[in-house]
């Protein structure tokens, strides 16, 4: 609810949050500080199963991509880069991906940002 942000807002727009720098304040009612559950990678780990009937596979990206600009300047430590098709294809001149790959994985990602949003029972 927008009542829920207003008064940390207030107070980061304020002098006195003039020595807050480089910092993530978490408006959520402590779902995040609840094991680790609200975090993508677990999230992405538990619908991954849920979709294609596999156990997720977490692999080191053997390029680069922007998770690193998300943890220096977002101070976001907990972000993945997931998506369709085969990781070696990935940016090669003949890249291609399959519809139904891309289907599973749009389920995939619909899945973990329920799972991010429902308050554990």
């Amino acid at each position: 609810m927008i009542g829920d942000i207003a008064a940390p807002t207030v107070f980061l727009l304020s002098d006195a949050a003039s020595y807050v720098t480089g910092s993530v304040l978490f408006v959520d009612g402590g779902w995040t500080a609840i094991d680790g559950r609200f975090t993508p990678p677990e999230a992405l780990a538990r619908a991954i199963p849920r979709v294609t009937g596999r156990e997720a596979q977490l692999v080191a990206s053997p390029g680069t991509y922007d998770q690193k600009h998300f943890a220096r300047h977002a101070c976001i430590e907990h972000c993945v880069a997931y998506g369709p098709g085969v990781l070696e294809q990935a940016h090669q001149p003949d890249e291609w991906c399959a519809v139904d790959d891309m289907v599973a994985a749009a389920k995939i990602v619909a899945l973990a940002i329920l799972d991010l949003m429902v308050q554990p029972a």
